[in-house]
């Protein structure tokens, strides 16, 4: 198993052509985290920057769990609505395996605050409800597998 850090797609790349004993890995794991505030990057140019450094591995027969992803749950960040949506795409066309960041929706402590909000969790502040139903509307087809097992 080989995870890749945040940020750091590239250095997967720089692993699997150094390492050979690597190749073995019954999985890899990336963390595809949202574009940054003033990223205005569009869809193609991130899934073509992710091909180069990470999903090139699919194509080689290797299984990739996208470990970490996420966008503000506010609603309000456009960029996030960019990447989720080129998100989604991707993932559904490649019927991968996710984990989303996050569940909670504060922490008891985070980064010197008591009670820090995590905006980009499922829950609410006080983890009681969703903290966007929409999201979860938009995200409920990934849930499902659309390929049957070993047919890629």
């Amino acid at each position: 198993m080989v995870v890749f850090p945040y940020g750091e797609a590239n250095f997967c790349k720089v692993i699997f052509q150094q390492q050979a004993s690597l190749r073995g890995s019954l999985v890899w794991f990336l963390k595809w985290r949202r574009l940054g505030h003033r990223q205005l990057k569009v869809c193609g140019q991130v899934i073509d920057t992710m091909k180069t450094n990470a999903i090139f591995l699919l194509d080689l027969g290797y299984p990739l769990f996208i470990s970490e992803w996420g966008v503000d749950q506010k609603g309000t960040n456009e960029n996030d609505h960019r990447y989720l949506n080129c998100f989604l795409g991707w993932a559904a066309e490649h019927d991968l395996d996710w984990a989303l960041w996050s569940l909670v929706g504060s922490y008891y402590y985070r980064e010197g605050v008591v009670g820090m909000e995590e905006f980009c969790g499922i829950l609410n502040w006080n983890s009681h409800e969703t903290r966007n139903s929409s999201f979860l509307k938009k995200i409920s087809p990934l849930q499902s597998p659309f390929q049957a097992p070993f047919s890629a």
